[in-house]
């Protein structure tokens, strides 16, 4: 969301947050040099974007044209990294030492920083953590669901009682407790779901410059929230 003026249009506009506003002392309309190697390059802020302000440790962080981008670094119209996608099942350090010869000097082929310093790992970690919490989660959700239902079974004696006497069988008096606390759990999960996707996407939309790979909603996750609660229902 912008505060005042444009996005960057033309080849030497930029557009500033406000933290490199403040320290710049800059606005729309004004002109700024980047400093590099040889004479500094002129660029004109044509506007400023919101974004919430953290502190003194925040950096600023500005949005400008590639064109200009590569001309600040020295780099005009040059790639220095190339990054090629592969497949999951795909190990990455075995793949490159298989294709090595495949690249001429001086140019290497060798794994991301996200493989060498083991962040692969780390993320296999944190889902299976994922994993715990959610299961902790859920039996907390039993043990409450479980309490209810024993109270409510315990208020429910003498109904059941008299459907016993009627002819009600134990079968029936235990499937009927199985699919209150199955309604409860469905129930549960049909308004905890939208709920938390809606503050899942409120929180992106807020922090979005933060959260740069956008809003995503995993089916595996839906899935695994629906089974935990009517789980624990039952």
């Amino acid at each position: 969301e912008l505060v005042s003026g444009t996005r960057p249009l033309k080849e030497r506009d930029i557009l500033l947050d406000p933290a490199a506003a403040d320290a710049l002392k800059a606005g729309v309309g004004d002109t700024v040099l980047v400093q590099r190697f040889g004479a500094p390059i002129e660029l004109t802020v044509c506007g400023i974007y919101r974004r919430p302000k953290l502190g003194a440790l925040q950096r600023p962080l500005v949005e400008m044209s590639r064109a200009a981008l590569g001309e600040a670094c020295s780099l005009e119209g040059r790639a220095t990294v190339a990054a090629i996608i592969l497949r999951d099942e795909v190990d990455a350090r075995a793949w490159c030492k298989e294709h090595a010869t495949l690249v001429a000097d001086p140019m290497i082929l060798e794994p991301a920083e996200a493989v060498t310093t083991g962040l692969d790992r780390q993320m296999l970690a944190s889902k299976l953590g994922f994993t715990l919490a959610s299961s902790i989660a859920f039996l907390s959700c039993a043990f409450i669901v479980a309490v209810g239902l024993t109270t409510a079974v315990t208020e429910q004696q003498r109904e059941m009682a008299i459907a016993r006497c009627i002819g009600a069988g134990r079968r029936q008096l235990f499937a009927a407790q199985l699919v209150v606390g199955g309604a409860i759990g469905t129930v549960g999960g049909l308004i905890g779901l939208p709920l938390g996707i809606g503050l899942a996407w409120a929180l992106v939309s807020i922090y979005r410059e933060y959260m740069r790979a956008g809003f995503a909603i995993s089916p595996v996750g839906l899935l695994l929230a629906m089974c935990g609660t009517i789980t624990a229902g039952l």
